[in-house]
């Protein structure tokens, strides 16, 4: 009986060493094809998108548009082969960012928001008509983007606040004022409850959304903070600076988990895939480069421009 059930308890053993093996062996197998799939990238095809620098771009959550927001005040929507859709006229200054409302799969886009360093935020329908308007920052603003519940919108400011909007009644919700410096980027966790933000000392926070108060510090950066984004796992926090690094940030043990050397000049944009599979990063020195999420390795270069990338967006075509 006792070796009976010994030799059952060594069966299951090695049972599942052996489905772990399998398990280990399937990961690597996916992302070795991930990292062949992202060697292949390249040029698709490009369009010059007005006379003055493009400052903001953003895909539509079913992929089939582009928004471009230029230094001329207008954002312009095309077509994801390039067509141009229509032209937005409503700042009087230069566009500092976008963001479309998230829709569910295959719905098409019905909201766009932007930003302005003219301190207001903009609403756009599809059909053109503008939507509404958001004011009261005291500053011009910097980056927008749609918390998951899709009816608000985070604004970060050179006022040194970030707020939370209502779009639908155009009223501030939340407004708050921790950092010492302007605030340039925002992002929200994917459940909603956090956010994000970074501002020009170098000095990133953490929020909870259910109390309005800070919960961490992210200081490492030792200029301007950029670009941040979480990634789909929940703990980890993306910050790209104006020192040409990027820190992936662990929420669980409140510190720094990766120190990337990833540019040469500032950083403008980290954007996670939606699979979590890896990271994309844009900079001042013409490049984007995407990142493994597995190791935070290099595993492509995308080098077509001319001159500084000032924003990149990857499309979930899991959405399509």
């Amino acid at each position: 009986g006792i070796n009976a059930e010994y030799m059952g308890q060594k069966r299951r053993r090695e049972e599942e060493h052996a489905g772990g093996e399998a398990a280990v062996g399937a990961n690597r197998k996916r992302h070795k094809a991930m990292l062949t799939r992202l060697k292949a990238y390249d040029v698709d095809s490009s369009t010059v998108g007005g006379a003055r620098t493009l400052s903001a771009c953003r895909f539509s959550s079913d992929g089939k548009h582009v928004a471009t927001g230029s230094w001329t005040g207008r954002t312009t929507i095309w077509t994801a082969d390039g067509e141009e859709v229509r032209k937005l006229a409503g700042h009087y200054n230069r566009i500092t960012g976008l963001a479309f409302k998230p829709e569910p799969a295959g719905r098409p886009w019905e909201l766009l928001a932007t930003a302005s360093a003219d301190k207001t935020v903009n609403l756009w329908r599809a059909d053109g008509s503008k939507a509404g308007a958001l004011t009261g920052h005291r500053g011009r603003l910097a980056r927008v983007e749609f918390h998951p519940l899709n009816n608000y919108l985070g604004t970060a400011c050179y006022d040194r606040s970030w707020r939370l909007w209502d779009v639908k009644k155009e009223t501030c919700v939340i407004e708050q004022t921790g950092h010492s410096r302007e605030v340039y980027c925002i992002a929200f966790h994917q459940d909603g409850s956090l956010v994000g933000t970074g501002d020009l000392g170098g000095v990133g926070r953490l929020w909870d959304l259910r109390t309005g108060k800070a919960i961490m510090a992210m200081e490492g950066h030792v200029k301007q903070i950029l670009a941040c984004d979480f990634h789909p796992n929940g703990y980890y926090f993306a910050t790209g600076a104006d020192d040409n690094m990027v820190k992936i940030w662990d929420l669980r043990r409140k510190d720094v988990a990766y120190t990337i050397p990833a540019h040469q000049k500032s950083i403008t944009r980290c954007k996670f895939e939606p699979g979590g599979e890896w990271l994309a990063t844009a900079s001042f020195d013409n490049t984007c480069k995407l990142w493994s999420c597995r190791t935070f390795n290099l595993a492509h270069t995308l080098s077509a421009h001319d001159d500084k990338i000032m924003d990149a967006d990857d499309r979930d075509d899991s959405k399509r």
